[in-house]
């Protein structure tokens, strides 16, 4: 009985430290931080769509990765935040410090899932610090978020950076160099 209660008081003692909040990804928790970062979204030429039977949320979303796969959804995105509203700053609070890759995009077509909503056809960005229109994974460079700092970006979507399928007709894959 000793042992156990004193092994009780150390798990209790080990997670008190620990807050954690529901990642919409997956089923998994990730740690809630005291950073922040703002993106401004500018998708004004694809606001909208035509076809109300094939739209998705017709948001813009904002979410910061740890790693980037060539698949949108082969990894799980960390933190996400989206808006209604175009041409305006999406707010992501509660991130724990440190550096992340960061994808924008409008969802336009339908299909969405809740744990991620970007999907084949809707247009994105991938940030980099030499342009904020990057479709390219592998010039993606990580955003350093620091702590009690509220970071603030802008990255403009185009409807030439389109989310795709690959040959197997599977994924969604974001655009890579020839």
């Amino acid at each position: 009985m000793k042992k156990f209660l004193v092994l009780s008081i150390y798990i209790i003692f080990l997670f008190s430290g620990c807050e954690l909040e529901d990642n919409e990804s997956n089923d998994e928790a990730v740690e809630a931080g005291t950073a922040s970062i703002k993106v401004k979204v500018k998708a004004s030429a694809v606001w909208g769509t035509s076809d109300p039977d094939e739209a998705g949320t017709q948001k813009n979303y904002v979410y910061l990765y740890q790693e980037l796969g060539a698949k949108s959804n082969s990894l799980p995105k960390q933190y996400g935040s989206s808006s209604t509203l175009d041409n305006t700053y999406i707010l992501i609070e509660e991130v724990v410090p440190g550096d992340y890759y960061l994808v924008a995009f409008y969802d336009y077509s339908g299909g969405s899932k809740d744990d991620n909503v970007l999907n084949r056809g809707d247009y994105y960005s991938i940030y980099n610090d030499v342009s904020n229109n990057n479709p390219y994974v592998e010039d993606a460079i990580k955003v350093t978020i620091d702590e009690n700092e509220i970071q603030k970006l802008e990255m403009t979507l185009s409807t030439t950076s389109v989310l795709g399928k690959d040959g197997s007709g599977n994924g969604r894959l974001f655009m890579e160099k020839e």
